[in-house]
């Protein structure tokens, strides 16, 4: 990293075949190139194809930003690489809520794996019990059903939908009580 790029975070989980550690500037490339592959940028609600130079920009942003928690996701027993990414985001700690996204599986010998299933429910652990957190909330387009499906086996339910010009929204919330984790 460069002087003052430091994160702010340095948490890090272990599932028996996953490490999430926190995203560092080494990974920027790898990200960048998942973000921009189509399969994956049209499951954002930005779907533009991003610049280097945004690219840079979101992340200097993030590095001073406290409420989010972005972690990289490596398979730690099988495929032995940086598999994806997942985060908490908007983390109110007066409220214990926080948003759940940014998740991709990058890495194509990841796909259909459970490794998706595994982070999310290893991230919302994490912010139950180690955030102390609440409620963990998300939105997701109704027509990307991998990760609805995803979604629903972690315990998320259905709290509300809203439009958008690219199709019906899942709002979709995971309370402490309610979840596989926590």
């Amino acid at each position: 990293m460069q002087r003052g790029e430091h994160v702010r975070h340095n948490f890090s989980i272990d599932t028996d075949r996953l490490k999430l550690r926190p995203l560092v500037r080494e990974d920027l490339d790898r990200v960048f190139g998942w973000r921009n592959k189509a399969e994956i940028r049209n499951s954002f609600f930005n779907n533009d194809i991003i610049t280097w130079k945004q690219h840079l920009s979101w992340f200097a942003a993030y590095l001073n930003n406290e409420r989010d928690i972005v972690f990289m996701i490596e398979e730690t027993a099988d495929i032995h690489e940086v598999v994806g990414m997942g985060a908490l985001s908007n983390i109110d700690t007066d409220k214990q809520m926080a948003e759940f996204g940014r998740l991709m599986i990058g890495n194509s010998k990841a796909r259909g794996k459970g490794i998706g299933l595994e982070s999310v429910t290893a991230i919302c652990d994490f912010g139950f019990l180690e955030m102390g957190l609440k409620e963990i909330y998300l939105e997701v387009f109704e027509h990307n059903s991998a990760s609805v499906n995803i979604y629903q086996k972690a315990g998320f339910g259905l709290t509300g939908t809203r439009a958008s010009d690219r199709g019906t929204v899942l709002v979709m919330t995971l309370s402490r009580g309610d979840s596989h984790c926590g």
